[in-house]
């Protein structure tokens, strides 16, 4: 007899800025040999040039066949619809999609007529009214393309070549190459990058972002919601966050408070995660509970 609840198949990377959390978040997904839904929090902003590049960097090292979720707050919801798509039957005359009619991430995504494209969610700023930084703060992302490659062709089942126009399963080296764009049997990844700017557009989509107590009660009900979907979903999920409490105490009431939400909701997402590591330069730390 158990006496332990087992935990689902969760994964969570933390790190610092520029740490390689992303790119070791990616190669783990690529190893999974199948479907990639990717889910970003991100959104582009026509008066940010930068995060539009920073966008256009990241897109152009996801393998094309991954279907990309822009999503910026509702996770749980939106995922949860997102993933039924994978269980319905093929659409004909789409040529454009993969699995289940999911399109893949070249795609344009549902949100695409309010945001021209997403980045990983470590790419973020904080946001203030007229879209000005809130803050200085950039959050990290991962490390360039061709480490991220590099990684993948170490440990995924033919490395990232493995990304073709569809949606790909295989097997291991001895598999079939080509795999079966259609598979409606093959079970998604579901890669989530990241909790940080998740945190971040719950924050401000709150009346006063600096009521530390409403501001926590979203937090714990918008992750506990997306644990809840984990829990009961069967899939495999890996997330990315940052851990920015390693220095300093921020001097404003707003920082504070962002800390100590992302401080909450990586400690529940790692209460539930199998493995939790913590990524510096590259280089994996393994988190014991």
């Amino acid at each position: 007899m158990k006496t332990l609840i087992e935990k689902p198949d969760l994964t969570l990377y933390l790190g610092g800025t520029r740490s390689g959390k992303s790119a070791r978040a990616e190669a783990e997904a690529l190893q999974s040999g199948g479907p990639v839904l990717y889910v970003a929090t991100a959104e582009a902003r026509p008066d940010d040039d930068a995060m539009t590049e920073r966008i256009r960097r990241h897109r152009a090292r996801r393998p094309a066949s991954w279907r990309t979720l822009e999503c910026p707050l509702g996770l749980a919801d939106r995922i949860a619809a997102e993933l039924a798509a994978f269980a319905a039957p093929p659409q004909a005359g789409s040529p454009e999609t993969g699995l289940a009619g999911a399109a893949p991430d070249h795609a344009v995504p549902a949100q695409a007529e309010a945001s021209p494209g997403a980045a990983t969610a470590s790419d973020g700023r904080l946001f203030s009214g007229s879209g000005s930084p809130r803050g200085e703060a950039v959050f990290g992302t991962g490390l360039p393309g061709a480490t991220a490659a590099s990684f993948a062709r170490e440990g995924a089942p033919g490395g990232i070549g493995n990304a073709g126009g569809g949606f790909r399963s295989a097997s291991g080296p001895g598999g079939d190459p080509e795999g079966t764009p259609g598979d409606a049997g093959a079970t998604p990844t579901i890669l989530l990058d990241c909790v940080t700017l998740w945190v971040s557009n719950i924050l401000f989509s709150l009346p006063d972002p600096e009521d530390l107590r409403a501001f926590e009660a979203a937090v714990r009900a918008e992750v506990e919601a997306l644990l809840d979907l984990i829990g009961r979903s069967g899939r495999r999920w890996v997330l990315v966050s940052g851990e920015t409490g390693l220095g300093g105490i921020e001097p404003t009431r707003l920082g504070r408070n962002y800390h100590d939400g992302l401080g909450l909701a990586n400690q529940l997402i790692a209460a539930r995660a199998r493995e939790v590591f913590l990524v510096v330069a590259g280089r994996l730390l393994r988190l014991e509970a």
